[in-house]
């Protein structure tokens, strides 16, 4: 057995090692699901997806039907996509503007491409969108896009358009701010609610990260991101295995702008005169929680054990030294915890969350190895800050 390898396994099973022992990276993206090429009938009830934290989500998923909901949803498009070898694909895409005799709608630039995973763009010719009440009519995709923030174009006439598509309002995604996706899973009209988790994916603060589950799947791409008032807060391009991933609202706006594509069906935000401070706003203490989670990957990924004793300040000493050993010796190193059941203690002060986890990590000079199970943290309050106490 290779020294960094013993320095996984000799006597790291407990706790937090188990999971250095690693896990696949399963970098699930959300890839649009094959379905039949029959549009949804007519009618058909939108269904409310299942979101991670579903204690903190139950009111803003009755508030799904209201009437925000229905102003939404009349901009929001089914996107049909058959590729040149018959294959069948469902995604979503929003209404942004009127140009000539022309009507432009952004989606997910993997929806309409010909091979989704391939660097090099090429444009399925094939394509159909729907409104939720009508019929669908042929769209054709620009070519103008961009690939980092995964969004392209298509148009239609201008004559396919319901009447009085309402305006939608755009505004700058926040941290903690609850949403929902509207999107097209299997084919079939859906709500899917969450919150923002982090205001920028890695370093590309173009984008913003959100939770998710096994339910925000295929058909949600190019869904747009709407906050519970209404407002769009930016588009959803992905799904890794423990966050999802939109583009911001502002950065769609601008791209469209400086590619000459109308952006008349948004109403910018406006500024309000300066007002004292009022109090912080509220956050679940579900969402904490799952920050602390979100900080614990971090800590992997960077390999900052620093990082790592400051949400989970007083591990087994052992365990402590194996981990900063095992960050010197590895190359790298990815950890997320997915499935996440957060569960608090009555009196608001202890909790546990329960999860898999996924790694890979790889040593200097060798190849990436993975592995994977399960794991539960068990957190206490200290404070109004949450801390990991112990890891099995």
């Amino acid at each position: 057995m290779r020294t960094w390898q013993r320095l996984f396994l000799g006597g790291i099973v407990s706790l937090a090692i188990s999971a250095l022992v690693a896990a696949p990276l399963q970098n699930n993206r959300s890839e649009i699901q094959p379905s039949a090429r029959s549009a949804t009938p007519q009618g058909s009830s939108l269904k409310t997806g299942k979101a991670a934290v579903t204690r903190s989500l139950a009111k803003h998923a009755s508030q799904s039907d209201s009437g925000n909901l229905a102003l939404e949803e009349a901009a929001v498009v089914k996107v049909l996509v058959t590729r040149a070898d018959g294959t069948g694909d469902t995604a979503t895409g929003l209404f942004v503007g009127t140009q000539g005799k022309n009507a432009y709608f952004i989606t997910a630039l993997h929806a309409i491409s010909e091979d989704p995973d391939s660097l090099d763009v090429v444009l399925v010719h094939n394509i159909q969108i729907q409104f939720r009440h009508s019929q669908s009519f042929p769209a054709f995709p620009e070519t103008k896009y961009d690939q980092v923030l995964d969004m392209g174009v298509v148009r239609t006439a201008a004559t396919n358009l319901p009447r009085n598509v309402p305006k939608i309002p755009r505004k700058d995604a926040e941290v903690g701010v609850q949403f929902h996706i509207i999107g097209n899973p299997a084919g079939d009209w859906s709500v899917w609610s969450g919150n923002i988790q982090k205001n920028a994916v890695g370093d590309d603060p173009r984008r913003f990260r959100t939770n998710t589950d096994t339910s925000l799947v295929g058909g949600y791409s190019g869904g747009p991101v709407f906050d519970y008032d209404g407002s769009f807060l930016g588009m959803h391009t992905s799904t890794k295995a423990s966050y999802g991933i939109a583009a911001k609202s502002r950065e769609i706006v601008e791209r469209l702008e400086a590619w000459g594509i109308p952006t008349d069906n948004f109403t910018m935000p406006t500024t309000a005169a300066p007002t004292a401070p009022g109090p912080a706003p509220l956050v679940s203490p579900e969402a904490e929680i799952n920050k602390v989670i979100d900080a614990y990957e971090d800590a992997f990924r960077d390999k900052d054990a620093a990082a790592l004793w400051r949400i989970w300040p007083n591990p087994p000493e052992k365990t402590k030294m194996d981990v900063q050993n095992s960050f010197k010796a590895l190359e790298s190193i990815t950890r997320e915890v997915t499935d996440r059941r957060v569960v608090i203690a009555s009196d608001g002060t202890s909790a546990t969350v329960r999860g898999q986890y996924l790694q890979q990590y790889a040593a200097k000079n060798e190849s990436p190895e993975k592995s994977h199970g399960s794991m539960t943290f068990s957190l206490a309050k200290h404070g109004n800050s949450w801390v990991i106490d112990s890891i099995k």
